[in-house]
């Protein structure tokens, strides 16, 4: 659909002839919802500790994975409160141009186990290496510096 608009809208042809078919009628997408016993399961199988950080940042406040976790930054991060006795995440919307599905910048709260995971991977990144990234890369390679955030901002 998205090439012949892009075409009519270039004049490189006339009319869009996609936009004359209705869109075929599905079942609503259904989420996969895991069991307790597959979320424990995929977070033991996860070796690296971005990538458990990550899993468990999902499966514990169900953030968005690309459009709201991956621009967590350290900032975002609350860990004491009185209204939120384990801490909050604040996922900002609006920032560096970023917005995210609903536009609205809000608190998310932290379990028990969230906040011990985020204490230590604190513990372990924060200051060992300089990024203002809750993700982000570990060491350097060849096309990737040390410190930079896992997705293009």
């Amino acid at each position: 659909y998205q090439v012949f608009a892009h075409a009519d809208k270039m004049e490189l042809r006339e009319g869009n002839p996609v936009s004359r078919v209705d869109k075929p009628k599905g079942d609503a997408k259904q989420p996969v919802i895991l069991s307790s016993e597959q979320y424990e399961a995929l977070i033991a199988a996860c070796e690296d500790p971005m990538v458990k950080m990550y899993v468990l940042v999902l499966g514990e406040s169900g953030v968005r994975d690309e459009s709201e976790a991956l621009w967590l930054q350290w900032s975002d991060v609350t860990f004491e409160q009185e209204k939120f006795p384990n801490g909050f995440i604040t996922v900002v919307s609006g920032r560096a141009g970023h917005r995210t599905k609903s536009g609205k910048t809000r608190k998310v709260a932290m379990t028990a186990r969230l906040k011990s995971a985020i204490k230590d991977h604190f513990a372990a990144f924060r200051f060992s290496i300089d990024t203002p990234w809750l993700f982000h890369h570990e060491r350097s390679r060849q096309s990737v510096p040390l410190s930079v955030r896992t997705r293009r901002v």
